[in-house]
């Protein structure tokens, strides 16, 4: 989100191109659902925005975050926004691969939930998982495949490519 794995256009820059409205960027590099939470309410009471894109939860994974906190976190954001009129757009994260593939098994569970967690609460969904897969993994029937051309060489952020692809993907909400 933040836009500093890539030498490119952040998704948010794009996003706004895409759509033609202001899309405030608050992402910060390493951020932790669990840890948040508060800033929901921050975001919306300084930008008085009418969306939040919620794409959070890797971080979460890599630190070892028990699942079920990292989606209470995230519900918890999704009724502030709720209760504030905001739509809530929540993300779903691309499976990570190549030296960070050790967090894979753990970003599909995380994702299955928020799948969920959108279904029970009545939002959309954006499926960066799916976004960014080929099918599945030959190897692991559990796990997609990664489309490869779509992530920069740690194999846990996008590229040019593959943040052109998360803006496109949440602007087919707009």
């Amino acid at each position: 989100t933040t836009g500093s794995a890539c030498d490119c256009p952040n998704y948010p820059q794009r996003l706004a191109s895409l759509i033609g409205k202001t899309v405030y960027n608050e992402g910060r590099g390493g951020s932790q659902a669990i840890r948040s939470v508060d800033k929901t309410k921050e975001v919306i009471d300084e930008h008085k925005a009418g969306f939040m894109l919620l794409l959070y939860g890797i971080n979460d994974v890599i630190h070892s975050r028990n699942t079920d906190s990292i989606l209470k976190a995230l519900e918890s954001m999704v009724q502030i926004c709720k209760d504030n009129n905001v739509v809530a757009v929540i993300s779903t994260y691309p499976v990570p691969i190549w030296g960070h593939r050790i967090f894979a098994a753990g970003t599909v569970r995380l994702n299955e939930g928020i799948r969920q967690l959108a279904r029970a609460h009545g939002i959309r969904c954006v499926d960066l998982e799916y976004e960014f897969s080929n099918g599945r993994d030959p190897a692991n029937a559990n796990l997609p495949r990664a489309d490869e051309s779509l992530y920069d060489p740690d194999g846990l952020h996008p590229n040019d490519a593959g943040t052109q692809i998360i803006a496109m993907a949440f602007a087919d909400l707009f």
